[in-house]
């Protein structure tokens, strides 16, 4: 909603917000935007005069449980104010733009940065919308000169009590996708339903437009049938299907370095400066979807890659001294946490690594995915599981704290259940040496309210 904010901004707009609360990152940006947000929910929240009221999609947001909700409905009703989900918002500003949708079931955000500081640099003006905090970029959302515009495209429902994909609304003409991983059981309980949206949006690519796929990308290939296109393949391997791939893969605490090769032949050498074969992966796609769309040349993206430092909460290093490495990450699904340990495990090869684990999502809190915690953790040395959240359990088969932490259990890794900031502070002090260890952050929330003596305690190290 923020970057949604930002972008009628931008185009001139007044802007004014409420919510129940308001809290970092979000809270930083809506205050570097100088928008004017009230809490909580109330009818008086909404300006007299108002054009437009943009409504997000939260279980509380109806009219039956939010008074603000009901007069929004009511203005729409007896003045015809314009209601909408921010997707149909956002969508207002799409209809003569070339644009670029990066979906997928993770990478969505760091691509969507990723692309678009590229094509700043380049200076080909583009406008963007991601659904993170961007390091480069300093504004999740932004309207500028060129008809290039950058989209993070998430499968998620855009309004309470329908299926229709956010994505559906974004006029896709190119689109990057990175995988289809079951995700978000509470909404698609089954892999054919979670997939129905990405047959959606591919089948109503244009004949002009583009497909790029990620060849390690789940369930891509059951879907791509749908669109008139010829889907172009990348990946950090070549198989007989990739056009793009990486070689002489190298990584360091410092980074990645690799070559970009396209059939046999070398298009670019690319270093960046953030860590993981997944940001590899991201890489080559972006490099590959730019040369093919006559947009970038490969070089010209590998010299404004280099500059790339990532997107917050995304394997961002929070330690700030150079001693024990501590790094946040948004592990809200099995593959992403997957990624997270492994980046992390090549990055440094010879520490200990110990995860501090917030079961926040429903995907990780539902019955469904119990199975992703057999060896998800196989690369850890110790692994501190924070109780999983209790909002929304009755929606879903939820697990408990306990059942989630027996599955976890393994020899020779160590199982730590926590849930107070006295205890996990004495339980990482034993383990942030500076020369034999490195600690990784991993969930979606707030580490059970423990985020702000976390994120103190990791600047110090």
């Amino acid at each position: 909603m923020s970057g949604v904010a930002r972008i009628h901004q931008k185009a001139g707009w007044t802007v004014t917000g409420s919510d129940e609360g308001f809290y970092p990152p979000v809270s930083n940006l809506i205050t570097r935007y100088r928008i004017a947000c009230a809490t909580p929910y109330a009818v008086e929240n909404i300006p007299a005069g108002v054009n437009r009221i943009v409504i997000g999609r939260h279980a509380k947001l109806t009219p039956a449980e939010c008074s603000e909700v009901a007069e929004a409905y009511r203005l729409q009703a007896e003045h015809g104010v314009e209601v909408l989900s921010f997707p149909e918002a956002l969508a207002t500003f799409l209809k003569d733009t070339h644009n670029i949708v990066v979906a997928g079931s993770f990478g969505k955000s760091s691509c969507t940065a990723m692309c678009a500081h590229v094509l700043r640099i380049v200076g080909k003006d583009p406008s963007w919308f991601v659904g993170a905090d961007s390091i480069d970029l300093k504004e999740n959302g932004h309207l500028d000169e060129s008809n290039l515009f950058v989209l993070e495209g998430d499968e998620y429902p855009a309004k309470l009590g329908e299926l229709t994909p956010k994505f559906a609304f974004y006029n896709a003409k190119t689109v990057l996708l990175t995988s289809c991983e079951h995700d978000h059981f509470n909404v698609y309980p089954r892999v054919g339903d979670y997939l129905q949206p990405f047959r959606q949006l591919l089948a109503e690519l244009p004949s002009d437009g583009g497909l790029f796929c990620c060849t390690t990308g789940a369930n891509i290939e059951r879907i791509i049938q749908q669109t008139r296109l010829v889907p172009i393949w990348y990946g950090v391997k070549r198989d007989e299907r990739t056009t793009w791939w990486a070689e002489d893969i190298h990584c360091s605490d410092a980074g990645m370095r690799f070559r970009v090769m396209k059939d046999d032949v070398l298009q670019c050498e690319c270093e960046l400066q953030v860590i993981g074969n997944h940001m590899v992966e991201n890489a080559i796609g972006i490099i590959a979807m730019l040369a093919t769309r006559g947009i970038a040349e490969p070089k010209a993206t590998a010299h404004a890659l280099f500059a790339f430092r990532g997107v917050k909460r995304r394997l961002e290093r929070i330690s700030r001294l150079g001693h024990t490495p501590i790094f946040n990450d948004f592990g809200s699904s099995q593959a992403k946490l997957q990624a997270g340990i492994d980046a992390i495990r090549n990055a440094y090869p010879s520490r200990r690594l110990t995860v501090i684990f917030e079961p926040h999502t429903f995907s990780f809190r539902n019955r469904g995915a119990l199975a992703w915690y057999s060896d998800l953790f196989r690369e850890a040395h110790r692994v501190i599981v924070l109780p999983p959240p209790t909002h929304g359990a009755a929606t879903h088969d939820q697990l408990t704290w306990e059942e989630i932490t027996k599955a976890i259990e393994r020899p020779n890794l160590e199982t730590v259940p926590l849930d107070n900031w006295a205890g996990l502070r004495r339980e990482i002090a034993v383990w942030s040496d500076r020369k034999q260890d490195v600690i990784l952050l991993e969930s979606s929330g707030d580490f059970c309210g423990m985020w702000p003596e976390l994120e103190a305690w990791a600047a110090n190290k």
